[in-house]
C-alpha cells in the first residue's frame, strides 16, 4: 500500500511538473513571458518590455550596432571598444538592490551576445537553447545551453516591441557573422587570412586553452609567429606564452 501512494505521489508531481511547463510555454507564445531582461531594455508591466529611459545606455548600444555595420568583424568592434576604453552597459543582480546597470569595458563575449540576440531587432524569441540527454557510466548527464538553429526556436514574434536596429539589418549582420566564422564546419567561408603557417586557428595554449594568434615578421613578412595573447586581448591581462613556427610546422609536416 505505502509503495502504490509512493507511485502515485510521483505521478502527481510528474503532471504538475508538465503543466507547469505547458503554462510558461503558453505564455512565451503570447510574447509575455521574460525570465530576464536585457540591458538596453526594462520590463514596464509583467508582460511588456520598452527601451531603457537612460540615454547613455541606448547610445552606448547603438554604437554598438554602428561599428558592427563598419568594421563587419565582432573582433575588430571588441578591439575598437578596448582601444578607445570605452565602457558598456552589463545587467547586475543583487540581493540589495536588485537589478542595475554597471559599466565595464567589454570582452569579446559581451559584443557576441549583443550581437546575436534577436531582442535588439524588436524581436521576442523563446527556446533558443535547449539540453541535451545522454547516458555516461550507466547515469544519465543532462548538457544544458545547447543552442538550437533558427527553425527550431519554440517562439520567434517579429515586431514585438521597439528596437535599435531592424530585423533585416539582423539578419545581414548574422550572415557576416557566418561568413567571418573560421573552422565552423565545411560551408563556412571564413574571414580573409594571409601567410603560410601550417597550423593557423588549430593550436591552444597548453597554460590557459585559448586559441593561439598568428604574427608574421622578418624581412619579407613571411616569417610566422605563434602566441597566446587572448587574456590580453579580453580581459586586459598578460600575454602567455610565444614560439616560432618553423619547427612545429616542420614536425607536423613530417
Amino acid at each position: 500500500l505505502l509503495g502504490m501512494k509512493g507511485n502515485m505521489s510521483e505521478l502527481e508531481l510528474s503532471i504538475l511538473r508538465q503543466r507547469s511547463i505547458e503554462a510558461l510555454k503558453q505564455k512565451a507564445r503570447r510574447g509575455e513571458l521574460f525570465m530576464t531582461v536585457a540591458v538596453g531594455y526594462m520590463k514596464v508591466r509583467h508582460d511588456r518590455i520598452e527601451r531603457d529611459p537612460d540615454q547613455r545606455v541606448r547610445e552606448a548600444l547603438a554604437l554598438v550596432f554602428s561599428k558592427f555595420a563598419e568594421f563587419h568583424s565582432m573582433r575588430q568592434v571588441h578591439l575598437w571598444f578596448r582601444q578607445e576604453h570605452i565602457a558598456l552597459p552589463v545587467v547586475r543582480y543583487s540581493a540589495v538592490e536588485g537589478r542595475s546597470i554597471a559599466w565595464r569595458l567589454p570582452v569579446y563575449n559581451s559584443i557576441h551576445h549583443i550581437l546575436h540576440n534577436p531582442i535588439y531587432a524588436g524581436a521576442y524569441a523563446f527556446g533558443r537553447t535547449g539540453s541535451r540527454v545522454t547516458i555516461e557510466a550507466g547515469r544519465k548527464r543532462i548538457v544544458r545551453g545547447f543552442r538550437r538553429e533558427r527553425p527550431d526556436w519554440d517562439v520567434l514574434l517579429l515586431d514585438h516591441h521597439e528596437g535599435y536596429l531592424s530585423w533585416t539589418e539582423f539578419e545581414r549582420n548574422q550572415r557576416l557573422i557566418a561568413d567571418n566564422a573560421n573552422s565552423k564546419g565545411l560551408m563556412a567561408r571564413g574571414s580573409v587570412r594571409r601567410g603560410e603557417t601550417l597550423l593557423a586557428g588549430l593550436l591552444r595554449c597548453g597554460h590557459c586553452g585559448r586559441k593561439l594568434h598568428v604574427a608574421y615578421g622578418g624581412a619579407r613578412g613571411d616569417v610566422g609567429r605563434y602566441h597566446c595573447k587572448g587574456g590580453f586581448i579580453n580581459h586586459g591581462g598578460d600575454r602567455c606564452i610565444s614560439f616560432g613556427s618553423l619547427r612545429v610546422d616542420a614536425a607536423v609536416g613530417t
